[in-house]
């Protein structure tokens, strides 16, 4: 019997796995994602290689296009594993400015490959629309976070806004380390000290932003 041809490969299979072999798969398949991750993180979708994923993954070929079917549908699923993760922790039930702010930097200094995604998400895939998941736990923060935001310096901002600016601040030596080092001479921002300064300094502007406690020792 020949071989599958390309295309037929290009579509997952949907026949289970049997018993035995299911925590295999499991395991198989977390494997590629993770390897997946980091080749997408690192590459974008247009430079990453199948091959390099899967030699990393420890897997063939066959394997990977037989779970995931293509490199799209892999970066696809990359994208909405990670991103819909990080989003639930975005909007954790401690929703306050400060508190928000605080896991917002934590998230930035501990995963690197989060903010690389978001980058090639908007350069290889600006039309794409977020998940549910993803979208309703953004708008869960938005709704808990805009009542404190109403009064005081901010007061005439769309809370949207402001909420959208203190993510920008937040998020800015992570997304474009070669300007920050020109600024700071500095491109190590996951450093503990440099993140322990520029958590300070985030969290001081937020204070004088919106008028709200956003100290370090709250």
């Amino acid at each position: 019997m020949p071989p599958p041809r390309r295309a037929e490969l290009a579509s997952p299979s949907t026949r289970p796995d049997p018993p035995r072999a299911s925590s295999k798969a499991a395991d198989a398949r977390q494997r590629i994602l993770a390897a997946a991750l980091n080749e997408f993180a690192e590459k974008g979708l247009s430079g990453a290689r199948v091959e390099s994923i899967a030699r990393a993954a420890d897997v063939n070929i066959r394997m990977l296009y037989y779970y995931y079917g293509s490199k799209e549908r892999l970066f696809e699923e990359v994208l909405r594993t990670h991103l819909e993760a990080h989003a639930r922790q975005i909007a954790a039930e401690d929703q306050d400015v400060a508190a928000f702010l605080r896991r917002y930097l934590e998230m930035l200094g501990d995963d690197k490959a989060w903010v690389r995604l978001l980058q090639w998400e908007a350069l290889e895939a600006p039309s794409r629309e977020p998940t549910p998941e993803r979208k309703a736990q953004y708008e869960h923060v938005i709704t808990e976070l805009a009542p404190n935001l109403q009064n005081g310096p901010a007061a005439r901002c769309n809370p949207n806004l402001t909420i959208m600016a203190l993510v920008g601040l937040s998020v800015f030596p992570f997304a474009f380390p070669q300007i920050a080092k020109l600024m700071t001479g500095s491109d190590n921002w996951s450093a503990p000290e440099r993140r322990r300064e520029w958590d300070d300094c985030v969290l001081h502007l937020a204070q004088l932003i919106t008028g709200l406690n956003t100290s370090v020792g709250d």
